[in-house]
């Protein structure tokens, strides 16, 4: 697999960490203001998780599979390592 590729699927993968880690309220405020206000706060917001994550050293395999621990706080995401 590419550099690149490597890179989409860990940005795949950060991406459905953080997503299924949000608030209802907040998923349909995203999907709503997708396109109409693609530029707002919670799309913003998401966008940095996102990308935090997937330029971490979090190792994103084992935290897909229902073992990541994503807490937020004063309204930031905390990832941590799970011991199996």
């Amino acid at each position: 697999m590419t550099m690149s590729k490597k890179m989409a699927e860990r940005y795949r993968l950060a991406e459905q960490i953080v997503w299924n880690h949000l608030d209802n309220w907040k998923k349909t405020t995203i999907k709503e203001d997708r396109l109409d206000n693609p530029e707002s706060r919670h799309i913003t917001e998401f966008a940095k998780e996102v990308i935090k994550l997937a330029e971490s050293d979090t190792d994103l395999d084992s935290k897909i599979s229902g073992s990541p621990t994503l807490t937020v706080k004063d309204g930031k995401f905390y990832v941590t390592q799970s011991n199996q």
